[in-house]
């Protein structure tokens, strides 16, 4: 990945936030934040130096990353059942 290319997905993340803060709803704003940087997290490991150390984790990032995961495998989940 180029340098380039993680600045954007940076920037676009951050974005994501500043919207996330504006969400009137409280519950909506928590949860969809929660969820941003449960994704962020997620390509931060993802795009890590795989011959390096494995990027440390924050104990708010770690708990951002379950948390999505657990919402998108109840979510896939969901979506068997209906097929």
């Amino acid at each position: 990945m180029t340098g380039a290319w993680l600045a954007r997905t940076q920037a676009r993340f951050e974005h994501l936030g500043r919207i996330m803060r504006c969400v009137g709803c409280d519950r909506c704003k928590l949860w969809g934040t929660l969820q941003a940087r449960g994704f962020a997290t997620a390509v931060r490991v993802l795009l890590a130096d795989a011959d390096g150390p494995a990027p440390a984790l924050t104990r708010q990032e770690a708990v951002a990353l379950v948390v999505t995961l657990e919402r998108l495998s109840a979510s896939l989940a969901f979506v068997r059942e209906l097929l």
